[in-house]
C-alpha cells in the first residue's frame, strides 16, 4: 500500500526501485533516459551496448551511401 501511494502522490521513491523505475511508473515510460553503464545485469548491458554500437555502424553506413548517390546524382547527365 505504501507504494501505491508513493506512486499516486508522486512521493519519494522506495528505496529497493531504481530511480529510471519509478520515473517511468510515474511519468511517461517514453520519457526515461536510462544510463546503459548503470545497469545492474551485466548480459543485458553487454547486448544493449552491441546493439548500440551496431546501429551507430549502420547508420553511418546508410549516410555515407546517401552522400555518395547524391554525389552520382548530381554529376548525372539531363537530357
Amino acid at each position: 500500500m505504501a507504494l501505491a501511494v508513493s506512486l499516486v502522490h508522486e512521493g519519494p521513491a522506495p528505496a529497493f526501485m531504481s530511480t529510471e523505475l519509478y520515473s517511468a511508473l510515474v511519468d511517461d515510460p517514453a520519457k526515461v533516459k536510462v544510463d546503459i553503464p548503470s545497469l545492474p545485469d551485466s548480459a543485458l548491458k553487454e547486448d544493449l551496448m552491441r546493439v548500440s554500437y551496431q546501429y551507430l555502424s549502420c547508420r553511418c553506413t546508410v549516410q555515407q551511401c546517401l552522400t555518395c548517390q547524391h554525389i552520382v546524382g548530381s554529376l548525372a547527365i539531363k537530357h
